[in-house]
């Protein structure tokens, strides 16, 4: 319906004006030459796109607010038909809470158990799989005041797991005994996985010297932190919500007085935590594609995590310098592939466009700077880049609004070229096969409506 709306309007605007196009090149020359109408509209204006695949993204950065910092941190080892392997795994300092532990008056220990809630948005694939992970304490040193990228990796003490489970992942929500308050409550809380840590380790704690609690830096110079990896490979992957309040390791003990007590040692924001992504793409579909601008051009791959964009280069942009964008949408159509499975293998929420600035940084387009800040809703509404179904018999697509970035790209003020990229990718595992600038059914196809002065 939006595809239809959108269609009519450039052409009322035509009929209104009692002006007709001519059958544009793939270049796009004519829109400026013989033609004199003021008023046109195009879908052929020619582009080439080709998949390229990521050196390193950033997972970590020092903050200076909490809601500036990741939430979402991706944990597992996804095997997956059409892209190959993807291993994420996760590495944190944990801290001291707010308030200093009181665990001199610990008379018993009663358990110790680390609370990883989900991100439920960035849980991918099959989640009917029985997954593996592994806790160990890290034996090196992490540094919240550096940043990380998904390349890097820490040691840890693998030889002596803190833990070492299996489990059938559990969405719903949970009912717990809470004891924050000093007194027993019952908290129905969302999804979160709890895994039980050694009660020597517990004990450990407890007993540790009380100058290791005077600071968030003394304790840490202690346990520098935790290794959270995967054990299995599965159709999936997890992932987990470090932002939460609630997640980190809980010490749960008796006091002397018999009352209970928990002490939250906690992911803060504030402190590092960073995931390694590895991706091994080997024999893959992906990879006979990856890079190769002949055969890129029928076939192109956008994966979230440090997987693979897409770089969309239009050559012959400043052919149209003159003209006034009224809208400039790119479309993208979803690809049905071999061996694929749509309904585990779900495709990426929303794609977003990159450019480039002088130094090389990848930048949203002008349009997504424009609209993002507005709210979800207004960017939804106005940008795109959400699988849409398609006409009866056609495959989904994805529509993006370029029109400002691309008026740009005519001024010459921005590079004339685009990356299809995945929003909020280090959190989102998921990953799409679309069809590309060459396919000859289902090309990619750059709209515009357009005033010429």
């Amino acid at each position: 319906m939006k595809q239809l709306a959108w269609f009519s309007c450039a052409v009322v605007m035509v009929l209104t004006l009692m002006v007709a196009c001519t059958d544009p090149t793939e270049i796009g020359a004519d829109l400026l030459e013989g033609d004199k109408a003021e008023v046109g509209f195009t879908d052929t204006i020619g582009v080439i796109a080709t998949t390229i695949k990521t050196d390193s993204i950033l997972t970590y950065f020092p903050v200076f607010q909490a809601s500036e910092a990741f939430g979402g941190y991706p944990c597992g080892n996804m095997d997956d038909p059409i892209f190959g392997t993807s291993k994420a795994q996760i590495y944190g300092q944990v801290s001291l809470s707010a308030t200093l532990p009181d665990l001199e008056s610990a008379a018993k220990v009663d358990s110790i158990v680390l609370v990883l809630p989900y991100d439920t948005s960035g849980v991918y694939g099959n989640t009917k799989e029985t997954y593996g992970i592994s806790v160990n304490r890290l034996t090196e040193d992490m540094d919240f005041n550096l940043s990380y990228y998904s390349n890097d990796s820490f040691q840890s003490d693998d030889a002596n797991p803190l833990a070492n489970i299996q489990f059938i992942p559990n969405l719903d929500s949970v009912t717990i005994f809470d004891y924050e308050s000093g007194a027993v409550d019952t908290l129905e809380l969302p999804a979160q996985l709890r895994i039980t840590l050694p009660i020597s380790f517990a004990q450990e704690l407890v007993q540790l010297d009380t100058s290791f609690y005077v600071s968030d830096s003394a304790f840490i110079s202690y346990l520098k932190g935790i290794h959270i990896q995967p054990t299995t490979v599965n159709q999936g992957m997890l992932s987990f919500n470090l932002a939460d309040a609630r997640a980190g390791i809980y010490l749960y003990y008796e006091k002397t007085d018999t009352s209970k007590a928990q002490y939250l040692f906690e992911f803060n924001p504030f402190r590092a935590r960073s995931v390694q992504f590895e991706h091994n793409t080997a024999g893959t579909i992906l990879d006979r594609y990856a890079g190769n601008t002949s055969l890129g051009d029928s076939l192109i791959f956008v994966q979230g995590m440090a997987g693979v964009n897409t770089k969309i280069e239009i050559p012959f942009v400043k052919n149209l310098k003159g003209l006034v964008i009224n809208k400039a949408e790119l479309e993208v159509r979803i690809a049905s592939l071999p061996g694929d499975n749509l309904n585990i293998f779900t495709p990426v929420p929303q794609i977003i466009l990159l450019t480039t600035e002088d130094d090389g940084d990848f930048v949203t387009i002008d349009d997504i700077a424009i609209l993002l800040p507005q709210g979800t809703t207004v960017f939804n509404s106005a940008y795109g880049g959400m699988p849409e179904e398609g006409k009866p018999g056609e495959p989904m697509v994805y529509n993006m609004n370029i029109s400002t970035h691309f008026q740009r790209m005519i001024d010459g003020a921005r590079p004339n070229e685009l990356y299809l990229s995945v929003l909020n990718r280090v959190e989102t595992p998921s990953r799409v096969a679309l069809y590309g600038a060459k396919h000859p059914q289902y090309a990619i196809k750059l709209k515009v409506a357009f005033t010429r002065l």
